[in-house]
């Protein structure tokens, strides 16, 4: 499945001056919530992440960086609002109205997800953040989860283990859209290394987990984008009304800027044989 993914560094985009030039994408609102922002960082951050999603969507869609429309829905997720004031406009509303996004952030790094016909949710981490791995888990993952983080002895791997794991369903969440802690709860993964994983199966769920047979996916400027050693395997614990159970999903190491980042789709199905293949694009100045 065609996905496309924008990364930004915040500074590099901002950097002495060169985001001055942007502005004129943001809507007065964003502007006025973006004023609002008292922290620096917070601030760039809050550009940059509206100025990516706005430029990856005009990688894929039909419109300008400055005519796309955006609201949040009440969970705060970021979402496409459609309603051309003509037939020309009203005609490109059709064509785009199957576009859907997400965006994730951390220190370094601001990604962006765009997806045309597939729910998309894409969040990263810094690969060096120190968590305290054993008591998250406990407040949010499955008890089958915690449990084998906890039988871990080695800190530093299940420090590593648990990031993969917390990205994972956190993508996931975010394609799906609902409120994150539950989301996390009812979300099952399984571990593995690459190659190893073919089928995740519970009581509710079997997910076939669809890898790339590449290690190299793609790579853009100095940002190179190259597949975990691990994969992710992930089910709903419980059915899901909406028949969106089917997962797709993926794993990934940006070794230069030293960030990992997961990626996942969700649907009703897949076609046979579907693998999640995205294109990688840098945004700067």
């Amino acid at each position: 499945m065609s996905v496309t993914l924008v990364l930004a560094d915040p500074n590099c985009v901002m950097g002495d001056g060169r985001g001055d030039s942007y502005p004129q994408w943001l809507s007065d609102a964003e502007k006025r919530e973006i004023a609002g922002f008292e922290d620096a960082k917070a601030r760039t951050q809050a550009i940059v992440s509206r100025l990516i999603v706005r430029f990856g969507l005009s990688q894929v869609g039909d419109k300008q960086p400055q005519e796309w429309h955006l609201r949040r829905t009440k969970w705060g997720k970021p979402v496409l609002t459609f309603g051309g004031d003509n037939y020309a406009e009203r005609q490109r509303d059709s064509a785009d109205a199957q576009l859907y996004f997400s965006v994730g952030h951390t220190r370094g790094l601001v990604v962006c997800a765009i997806c045309r016909d597939y729910h998309v949710g894409v969040d990263v981490e810094r690969e060096d953040r120190k968590v305290a791995s054993q008591r998250l888990s406990r407040r949010f993952f499955t008890a089958a989860e915690a449990t084998a983080l906890e039988a871990i002895e080695d800190t530093e791997v299940r420090r590593r283990r648990f990031l993969a794991m917390w990205t994972t369903k956190e993508a996931a969440s975010k394609a799906r859209g609902g409120p994150l802690v539950p989301q996390l709860a009812r979300l099952q993964t399984c571990f593995a290394p690459r190659g190893t994983l073919d089928e995740v199966s519970n009581s509710t769920a079997t997910v076939t987990t669809r890898l790339k047979s590449q290690d190299s996916i793609g790579s853009s400027g100095r940002l190179a984008l190259r597949a975990a050693p691990w994969c992710v395997g992930l089910s709903d614990r419980v059915p899901v009304e909406s028949g969106l159970d089917q997962w797709l999903v993926n794993n990934y190491l940006l070794e230069s800027s030293g960030h990992i980042l997961a990626i996942a789709l969700n649907a009703e199905s897949f076609p046979d044989g579907a693998k999640l293949a995205p294109e990688v694009v840098t945004f700067a100045p």
